[in-house]
């Protein structure tokens, strides 16, 4: 699941990769921790390091990080089987070397140059998936005993041991450092993504128009990089990667291939062979079936609990609403919601109804951007003093759970849209409606009404295209510090 990429500055001049790529007298300053790659580059060069000192390093951590794990894990399962039926110290050994086991071959141990933490914890999730199984399987055919109370705290404690190392192992490694190779229009892009993501550092880049691929590792040398990201362009042909490939393998340096695709969730990504070619095999998302039902029945069941649960605070609010400016406590509006189908909206009033406020006092000014056909203003006269407060909380849209309850919204899903935004969709933009709006998305997290029109249509079709329960949840937890940071909100 992705953030809006961070704004760059004007974009690359191409220039080939031998010895142009920063000034010689900008190489001899004492502050070298962050200059542009050429004038003018949005690319910012980092304070040169060891050559492959970051590949070196991950090679290392993952040679101890197994004998890490066993010796952390073995007093952790000796202690949890001495609590419940006494101390076993040579089946502890084994279920402990059989964790280890499933825990390299499902990769955690291997030194890739990708690694992050949150990778670093999906891998221990999935072989705490695997580890279950065997659990399970050896129980039935009587090489363990019954699955039960100690399987599982066997599980819990495993999985949260190791996840702790892991985690920790992949945020203390240091940044990799990064060449980029590419066509010119293409590279101010990558600077922009790479530059967004912890843990990477850009410290160059080139175009292999006139050079070609092979004098990428020349250059990576001199700038000590850790890996090669090659972007795919009219210069980039399979002989020439094939050759970069085994000239980089030489230096201990990584190489990252581009595809080309933006916005797809690794899910959805499936590498194969057809012909000795290697492919992406890109899936559909899956709207319907099991999960799309379970997503459902999840919505309503949580939208009437927290209904119920949050009704004495609801009540409270409809009074204050209410006691602040004359008119109804709820806003009705119509929106758009899944295939076009449109529904009643509701929301606390956060402002004053028609009238009530002099023309004279009231100067609107749009401050959306003019692709927008939304308005945009952070300090509308029209809002009223309770409704700010409900605004800068989010707490406004608390009636919408009646929505999600109807079927109309769903908790997670694209902002729900005015009929007249549709009218003006483009065919990006119409995607949101394959989707029911939700009460909150990847627009709320990602800065709400700070972000650009453009970034906001991004947010909706990446939640649309690579949809999951998975996606939700971690969507919904960061709901919560989004409300409470206030981002985005008026």
């Amino acid at each position: 699941m992705t953030d809006v990429a961070r704004a760059v500055e004007p974009t690359f001049e191409e220039h080939p990769c031998e010895g142009r790529l920063l000034d010689e007298q900008r190489e001899q300053r004492a502050d070298r921790r962050a200059v542009p790659a050429r004038p003018g580059s949005p690319l910012r060069l980092t304070r040169p390091g060891d050559h492959a000192a970051a590949r070196r390093e991950l090679v290392t951590v993952a040679r101890v990080l197994p004998f890490l794990d066993l010796a952390l894990l073995l007093p952790a399962l000796l202690g949890a089987r001495a609590l419940m039926h006494g101390p076993r110290a040579l089946e502890v050994l084994a279920l402990a070397g059989l964790w280890i086991v499933v825990v390299a071959a499902h990769g955690c141990y291997r030194p890739l140059i990708t690694r992050s933490r949150r990778s670093a914890l999906e891998r221990v999730l999935a072989a705490a998936g695997g580890y279950g199984l065997i659990l399970w399987a050896g129980s039935a055919v009587g090489f363990l005993d019954p699955v039960g109370e100690r399987a599982g705290v066997i599980l819990v404690v495993a999985v949260l041991v190791t996840a702790a190392v892991h985690v920790l192992a992949a945020g203390f490694t240091r940044p990799r450092r990064v060449l980029v190779v590419g066509d010119a229009d293409s590279l101010a892009d990558a600077g922009a993504v790479l530059g967004a993501q912890r843990g990477w550092q850009v410290v160059g880049s080139c175009s292999p128009a006139e050079d070609g691929l092979l004098a990428a590792p020349a250059l990576a040398a001199r700038r000590r990089a850790d890996a090669v990201v090659v972007l795919p362009g009219a210069h980039v042909d399979t002989p020439g990667l094939r050759r970069l490939a085994w000239a980089l393998e030489t230096d201990g340096v990584s190489m990252l291939v581009g595809t080309g695709l933006v916005d797809v969730s690794q899910r959805r990504a499936e590498m194969t062979q057809v012909g000795g070619w290697s492919m992406l095999h890109v899936q559909h998302v899956e709207r319907s079936g099991v999960a799309a039902v379970v997503k459902s029945a999840l919505d309503r069941v949580a939208a009437a609990g927290l209904l119920l649960l949050l009704a004495p605070l609801m009540v409270s609010l409809t009074l204050a609403v209410r006691l602040d400016s004359r008119g109804p406590a709820l806003f009705k509006q119509v929106r758009v919601g899944r295939d076009g189908q449109t529904f009643t909206m509701l929301k606390f009033r956060s402002m004053h109804v028609p009238g009530s406020v002099p023309a004279a006092d009231v100067a609107l000014v749009n401050e959306a951007d003019g692709a927008s056909p939304l308005f945009k203003m952070r300090r509308d006269p029209r809002v009223t003093r309770v409704g700010a407060w409900l605004r800068r909380y989010s707490l406004d849209e608390l009636p919408q759970l009646v929505n999600v309850v109807r079927g109309e919204m769903s908790l997670v899903g694209p902002r729900p849209a005015l009929p007249t935004e549709v009218e003006q969709y483009r065919e990006d933009a119409r995607r949101r409606l394959h989707v029911r709006p939700g009460l909150t998305g990847l627009w709320q997290v990602s800065g709400r009404s700070d972000l650009t029109w453009a970034e906001s249509v991004r947010m909706d079709t990446l939640y649309v295209d690579n949809w999951s329960l998975g996606l939700d949840l971690a969507i919904l937890g960061r709901t919560i510090s989004a409300v409470l940071s206030h981002r985005g909100a008026y």
